[in-house]
């Protein structure tokens, strides 16, 4: 095993021992710990933006989707995270000419992630696509604690 997934399972592990935890403590006392974090998520995300996948789509499609998704989803958990100033800025640099009907997408995105999860406030922090062998599309997102992450983004 991996470096880093021996810390993840130890992360995992130190979690659910917390958690177990304050379930016996709280059903002691008569109260409920609930874990709201939702699901993965690689999977929210995929929730996110599986409105928008029209046909036959490509993996560059998907690929640019997906990172709108996150784009969405942390604007959704930090405001100013990016401003359409800002937004339609980083467009024309990189030559996109659409920044209007970009940034509306992200928009109706951002509030759908308000809608879908709206007590999820982990911060994405990366996003990866590849195709499998049978032709689909595998979305993995990686996502970082809600305080540490949205306060370095605010900055």
């Amino acid at each position: 095993m991996g470096k880093a997934s021996r810390r993840k399972r130890e992360a995992r592990e130190v979690r659910q021992g917390v958690l177990a935890q304050l379930r016996s403590e709280g059903n002691a006392q008569g109260l409920r710990v609930v874990d709201n974090r939702g699901p993965k998520v690689s999977v929210a995300v995929g929730e996110l933006i599986e409105p928008y996948l029209y046909g036959n789509i490509q993996i560059e499609e998907y690929r640019k989707l997906a990172t709108m998704g996150a784009l969405a989803w942390n604007i959704a958990i930090v405001p100013n995270f990016m401003s359409e100033d800002r937004f339609q800025d980083l467009l024309v640099d990189a030559g996109a000419s659409e920044a209007v009907a970009l940034w509306g997408l992200i928009e109706e995105m951002k509030e759908r992630k308000q809608q879908l999860f709206p007590n999820d406030q982990r911060i994405i922090v990366d996003t990866e696509v590849r195709e499998q062998p049978n032709g689909t599309f595998y979305l993995a997102v990686a996502a970082d604690a809600p305080d540490e992450a949205a306060a370095e983004l605010r900055r």
